[in-house]
């Protein structure tokens, strides 16, 4: 779409085929430029490592350290590549960003979780090259004398004079771009209210450090004239002058929040503009947007991965088309449409990444962009560009007392203006935007009858042929979490494990699987008392789905009572545990679910011991699907159980940490002597198992999701 957009507006532009070409050579070349390791291989080896302190998070017992690798057992990182190594120490550690830093730990590669309905981790830690991940380090060596870069002065300057305000994390991304220190309530909140776009830095940020550095210079060189000449003359030089070095300020205020996309289209169209100002010419608003776009993948080709490019120009192409059909009516009508169409053009990718929408996003632009636009923002730039002298810091408390107040008002209602629909598919997004490109190009309603046509006949042929159920074994790492569904209800099987108590598989993968999906949860299983099951346990609880574990848990959260039940058409029955056993493994709930013709087996970390005892109960039959008893270990999957259930499909859930090396070669080899068709989520990704009526099938999210640049 954007070739065909580029080729009809640019007729000087090389032709598609062609271009296509160019694009994919330059990309293959950029990637092994910056991209490609060419450092010692990581096997999971101890190295002796260089780095720079990137980022600190912590809690209270540990800080995450994020750090820029210089050296690697030898290897100097060249000068033009960005590699980060993760990696937690004791929160007493003293650290500070900037910091050079030698260590001695184990190395291996970062693995992402990959799961159907959740967004794709692997692209954030590929643009961000969060590539390796280290051990606790052994020793370390924080070397005296190393010096911060400019940004991390800059950006500690900012905390140093800003860390009093309630929304000091708000003002830090208004002045930097860095998001971290913003309170999670705080940024749900703009989320939710559809106003997030204001925390990046981009056009509105540029256009005011612009025009606040071009006045500021004239001022200064209007008294310098005042003081050191007796007459004033306003040449055009001058003006050309200054509004260079303004144009260069915005330049370095870019460079200190780290080249965000946004502040880069934003800050190359400036230049443009800029250009054609001083030299006379003229230029249309489409044409600059699209030399802004070639400009910011020349620069980098995979900022095509990043959601904020792609709403920062749509944010932008929608602002442009809007205010070009509305020439002619009042200010406040144009800009009451220009919220009105940010909206609507805005929704098909809000829906494709967030799962939702905002209902109040124009209401709550009208106010709060002018707001931002006039005078928080202003504030604050003048505040950095005097150097935070006391008369601003307090007009800046004031403002920050209103705000902090207008947060706590809104903050109650904000899940009731946040509007979830699940995943909207990408098919949909982009066939969004063609048939908005073509209908206001061609300025005919055709386009949008053709795409209602296709849309309607798609929709109605994928709801004739869904499958009966589903089952959804997630990408936890060493855990288990399982969602069967069917007609919109859902049981979940575990929870996943859970890590500080900060993070969980509830939070980061479970959620947001089943609010992509549209699901209601009925019931909740715990298989066992380890916290690679229940570890979310917490998180769920706090979610609300505390009811949904009632009838398979009345009496004790970590034994599941035996019982048999028809869900949704679906024949379910607990097999195990038949009474008080001697471990928390041998307690798992083992579950047999079934149609009639299809059927799974879920076993959560039984061994050979409770195997046994099932299979001479006589209650096992032949099944389609099984989740490995004890995610592939050596202590399961007897040869006798493994006969008994004779499985076509075995889905081992299992960590690629090092030490366990499961599932077990042996396991490996008695599934496979029957024939069963294996998969690893370790390797795989989420598995998603379809039942129909006469059929099984069974696919993993890596098959979905591969791209040539990430080596998994």
């Amino acid at each position: 779409m954007i070739l065909v957009i580029i080729r009809i507006k640019n007729g000087y532009f090389i032709g598609c085929l062609r271009f296509c070409a160019l694009g994919i050579v330059y990309t293959i070349v950029y990637f092994y430029i910056f991209f490609h390791w060419n450092g010692p291989k990581i096997e999971n080896y101890e190295h002796d490592v260089a780095a720079v302190v990137h980022k600190i998070r912590g809690t209270e017992r540990q800080a995450f350290v994020t750090a820029k690798l210089q050296r690697i057992s030898g290897y100097n990182v060249p000068f033009h590549q960005t590699f980060l190594v993760s990696f937690s120490v004791p929160q007493e550690s003293v650290l500070k960003v900037g910091d050079e830093i030698i260590f001695h730990a184990r190395i291996r590669n970062k693995v992402w979780r990959v799961n159907y309905g959740v967004r794709d981790s692997r692209l954030y830690g590929f643009t961000q090259r969060l590539i390796f991940v280290a051990s606790s380090p052994k020793s370390m060596h924080v070397l005296e004398g190393t010096k911060a870069s400019v940004r991390v002065r800059y950006h500690q300057w900012l905390d140093e004079q800003l860390g009093n305000f309630a929304l000091s994390g708000v003002y830090l991304a208004l002045l930097s771009g860095d998001r971290s220190d913003i309170a999670p309530t705080q940024l749900t909140l703009f989320r939710n209210t559809g106003t997030i776009h204001l925390l990046a830095i981009s056009g509105l940020h540029i256009a005011l450090v612009f025009g606040l550095c071009f006045y500021v210079l004239k001022i200064m060189s209007y008294l310098l004239a005042r003081i050191f000449m007796r007459r004033v003359n306003q040449h055009q030089h001058l003006n050309k002058m200054i509004t260079a070095v303004a144009l260069a300020l915005c330049g370095l205020f870019v460079f200190l929040c780290d080249f965000p996309v946004s502040a880069q289209r934003a800050w190359l169209m400036l230049s443009v503009f800029t250009l054609l100002y001083l030299s006379h010419a003229q230029y249309s608003l489409l044409k600059s947007l699209l030399v802004a776009f070639t400009s910011v993948v020349l620069f980098n080709p995979f900022s095509l991965l990043d959601i904020g490019m792609w709403l920062s120009f749509c944010a932008v192409a929608a602002i442009f088309a809007t205010l070009s059909l509305t020439k002619g009516r009042a200010v406040l009508t144009r800009y009451l449409l220009v919220q009105l169409s940010l909206f609507l053009i805005l929704a098909p990718i809000t829906l494709w990444a967030f799962g939702g929408m905002s209902l109040v996003s124009p209401f709550a632009n009208v106010i709060l962009v002018p707001t931002v636009s006039f005078i928080v923002l202003p504030l604050l730039l003048m505040n950095v560009l005097f150097g935070f002298p006391e008369l601003l810091l307090i007009l800046l408390g004031y403002v920050d007392v209103v705000l902090n107040g207008l947060f706590e008002l809104v903050a109650p209602f904000e899940h009731k203006i946040w509007m979830e629909q699940g995943q909207f598919p990408l098919w949909g997004v982009i066939g969004s935007y063609v048939v908005v490109f073509v209908s206001v190009y061609l300025r005919s309603v055709y386009p949008c009858v053709y795409a209602a046509v296709i849309t309607v006949s798609y929709c109605s042929y994928n709801a004739v042929t869904q499958p009966i159920w589903r089952a959804d074994i997630l990408d936890v790492g060493h855990g288990l979490s399982v969602v069967i569904s069917s007609n919109g209800k859902a049981i979940v099987y575990d929870l996943g494990a859970s890590y500080f108590g900060q993070y969980s598989i509830v939070k980061n993968t479970l959620l947001p699987h089943i609010k992509s999906r549209e699901l209601e949860v009925s019931h909740t299983i715990i298989s066992h008392n380890d916290s690679d099951h229940k570890g979310g346990l917490g998180h769920w609880l706090e979610a609300g789905y505390g009811d949904t574990l009632v009838l398979f848990h009345p009496n004790d959260i970590t034994q599941c009572k035996k019982q048999s039940l028809q869900w949704q058409g679906l024949h379910i029955r607990v097999l195990w545990p038949q009474d008080s056993q001697r471990s928390d493994n041998a307690s798992s709930c083992v579950v047999y679910i079934s149609d009639g013709s299809q059927s799974l087996l879920l076993t959560g970390d039984i061994t050979t011991r409770e195997e046994m005892r099932i299979v001479e109960q006589g209650v096992l039959e032949r099944v389609d699907v099984v989740v490995s008893p004890h995610h592939g270990s050596q202590t399961s999957s007897s040869k006798e159980f493994i006969e008994a259930i004779h499985p076509r499909h075995v889905i081992h859930s299992s960590s690629h940490r090092y030490g366990w090396r499961m599932p077990h070669a042996d396991v490996f080899a008695r599934y496979e002597g029957v024939g069963a068709t294996q998969w690893l989520t370790k390797h795989q990704g989420g598995v998603k198992v379809e039942f129909y009526t006469d059929r099984v099938t069974v696919q993993s999210a890596k098959q979905l999701k591969k791209y040539w640049f990430i080596a998994d």
